[in-house]
């Protein structure tokens, strides 16, 4: 993949950001910031790649497409995961992001090839891959956190998400080490984008 333009997200490579280094986050798949454009060549690296496309039920449990779903995904641009089982048993599995917003958002776009081109280089486990940049990380992971917060998912499902899941963890020291002498930048966005509630609400929690 190392012709397109992508950044690792969430996962070890936010742990190392927020926290210093890899293992202070639970993990089960590696996520990817990526523009739509280049799915028809992602999902053919990863079908030559042995991987195989999956959805996600009601529950979040992953399953294989339907026949039907097949024939759609085929030519459909929004990525799905993908998963394989390696030879000694291990699953691999990716999910890659085309959006930092989330569906119901109808502001201002933004460009994620433009969004992801200055990302840096991070090794996480001897292995060499792009991270954004420490307000970009900061952004996407408020966002992120925030569109779970407030999914349908977690709110039809009484459940702790405060301690929990890290989340407000993740925000406090990403703020703290990498954001603090750079809040307006943060400002900056969160007024381009009409984000102010949605920032509010994340930083007044944390």
């Amino acid at each position: 993949l190392e012709s397109i333009p992508y950044a690792v997200i969430n996962g070890e490579a936010l742990s190392v950001a927020a926290y210093g280094d890899v293992g202070y986050r639970a993990s089960m798949d590696y996520d990817f910031l990526v523009p739509i454009k280049y799915s028809k060549e992602i999902k053919k690296v990863f079908f030559n790649h042995g991987y195989a496309e999956f959805l996600y039920d009601k529950d979040g449990n992953v399953r294989k497409p339907t026949r039907k779903e097949q024939i759609m995904l085929i030519n459909a641009y929004p990525l799905t995961a993908f998963e394989k089982l390696t030879e000694d048993g291990i699953k691999l599995s990716f999910d890659f992001n085309t959006e930092i917003f989330w569906c119901e958002y109808r502001g201002k776009k933004i460009d994620i090839e433009t969004f992801v081109s200055d990302a840096e280089e991070v090794e996480i486990y001897g292995v060499k891959l792009k991270t954004l940049t420490d307000v970009k990380c900061f952004i996407q992971t408020c966002l992120h956190h925030y569109k779970l917060m407030n999914s349908l998912f977690y709110l039809i499902n009484p459940r702790k998400i405060v301690l929990s899941e890290g989340w407000f963890q993740d925000i406090y020291n990403l703020y703290k080490s990498r954001i603090y002498n750079k809040k307006h930048a943060l400002e900056d966005f969160a007024n381009e984008y009409k984000l102010q509630d949605e920032f509010f609400y994340m930083l007044y929690y944390t």
